[in-house]
């Protein structure tokens, strides 16, 4: 093992064991440090030249976007363990409901690396979560993380009311309900205004590099004698 590599080993072997005492073997220390080694060097991967500030934001986007997608897999897997009769439709509506939660996840990953399209493709995960409607046996619902809901029912007097929770993905198809609704999820409408500003925060930071390095090549070369 290269010196410098054991010595962050060792280091990192003490901060565990001080945390978690030392029922804790060398194996699994290994395990957990390749991991966080190989994260490191995921995260680092940046494609975009943002600054520190703007590149926290795209972090705790990604956070937001990985965890609500991964509470919305692991949401689907319980309900679908729960399910007494397992027919082919229902696996494939299933899967229908995952792909959502999935993009999610990649939506959090491009984040994370800071990639051209992760802000364009956050902002659609949004968009896709900010209405939810139920007309006349068609329903479609999808959220990954927090919803805070503004409900209009149409279905017999008007209703309004709030809803709160964490991912949900409401899907029906010729089904024999006669709710008409519409819900605006005013979490994924906070997103979507943080999102559009983020964006122009990048543009900016990156038009200034541009320009900067457009200077530098303007600047005359000297000639030494």
């Amino acid at each position: 093992m290269h010196k410098l590599h054991r010595l962050k080993y060792n280091a990192f072997f003490c901060v565990i064991c001080a945390i978690c005492g030392k029922n804790i073997c060398r194996r699994q220390i290994i395990i957990i440090f390749c991991f966080v080694s190989k994260l490191s060097r995921f995260m680092d991967k940046k494609e975009l030249d943002i600054s520190k500030e703007t590149y926290s934001s795209f972090i705790k986007l990604a956070g937001y976007q990985i965890i609500g997608g991964s509470l919305g897999i692991a949401i689907l897997i319980w309900g679908l363990s729960k399910t007494t009769e397992l027919t082919l439709g229902t696996v494939l509506i299933y899967l229908f409901m995952s792909l959502f939660f999935i993009f999610s996840v990649f939506c959090g990953i491009r984040c994370i690396q800071a990639k051209a399209s992760a802000l364009k493709l956050s902002l659609v995960n949004q968009c896709i979560q900010l209405v939810g409607f139920s007309v006349l046996g068609f329903a479609f619902t999808y959220i990954a993380g927090l919803y805070l809901t503004a409900t209009f029912d149409f279905t017999e007097l008007f209703n309004f009311n709030f809803g709160f929770g964490i991912s949900n993905f409401d899907f029906k198809f010729n089904s024999d309900s006669e709710t008409v609704a519409v819900s605006i999820n005013i979490v994924a409408l906070l997103f979507i205004i943080w999102i559009r500003k983020l964006m122009k925060k990048v543009n900016a930071e990156l038009a200034i590099i541009k320009t900067n390095e457009i200077g530098t090549d303007l600047v005359p070369q000297s000639i030494e004698n």
